[in-house]
């Protein structure tokens, strides 16, 4: 049993239309690429399908190309336009399109400022978790990680220098719980003297002399007017 003919008259149903035109311009394509490489002629198909979707192709040339050449013939080689300001306009239009796509889609002034400010403070944050964490993995101790001089160098110094953080620390809380006066409370009330050095709290000599004194004077180990004498040389 053969395929039914299809009768060339208008398709009612909408989506059988749509379908038949996808199918048939396909085809429609696939031929004019392969006359165009075959015979080495320039082709152009402009199509607008059932719901105003346009496809367009064309071969090694471009369509504005294409039609330039058509409307640029002899009026006796082309054939007798009905509206020949029609396709000019229209070929004029197509180059306009073809001249600002070709051109950058945006520009420096066109970047949207608040944008571009998030996308470096991005960026920065990065920096800054990336450089967290490779302070992080030098505490973990992972010597397996150091593979140069220069890394082994890094790893040291900064663990030198928290280790004199750590150390100063505990230097400072030694002599505070070590002279004589209130015992610390939980909220942490610091003297007048002290001070914060490389975000740990420090006392001044002065003050733990004078603590010192005080403690000798006052259990009778100091002889009678010695300490006033001594604060005064402070």
């Amino acid at each position: 049993m053969g395929r039914v003919k299809l009768q060339i008259k208008r398709i009612e149903n909408t989506t059988n239309r749509q379908v038949t035109f996808s199918k048939r311009r396909n085809g429609l394509i696939k031929k004019a690429y392969e006359l165009s490489v075959l015979c080495d002629v320039d082709v152009a198909l402009i199509m607008f399908s059932p719901s105003g979707r346009l496809s367009l192709f064309s071969g090694n040339k471009s369509i504005e190309e294409i039609l330039g050449r058509y409307v640029n013939l002899p009026e006796h080689e082309r054939g007798r336009l009905r509206n020949k300001e029609f396709p000019i306009k229209a070929l004029g239009k197509l180059r306009d399109e073809a001249d600002q796509t070709s051109q950058p889609t945006s520009s420096p002034e066109c970047i949207n400022p608040q944008l571009e400010e998030f996308q470096q403070e991005i960026i920065n944050c990065k920096s800054r978790i990336a450089n967290m964490e490779k302070r992080l993995r030098i505490f973990e101790g992972d010597a397996s990680e150091i593979t140069t001089l220069i890394q082994a160098d890094y790893h040291e110094q900064i663990l030198e220098e928290t280790l004199k953080q750590v150390r100063l620390h505990k230097q400072v809380l030694e002599e505070k719980f070590t002279s004589p006066g209130p015992p610390p409370t939980t909220k942490g009330k610091l003297p007048p003297e002290a001070g914060d050095v490389n975000g740990f709290v420090t006392t001044s000599s002065s003050s733990i002399s004078n603590h010192f004194l005080n403690f000798l004077d006052s259990n009778g180990l100091l002889p009678p007017g010695c300490a006033s004498k001594m604060r005064h040389q402070l």
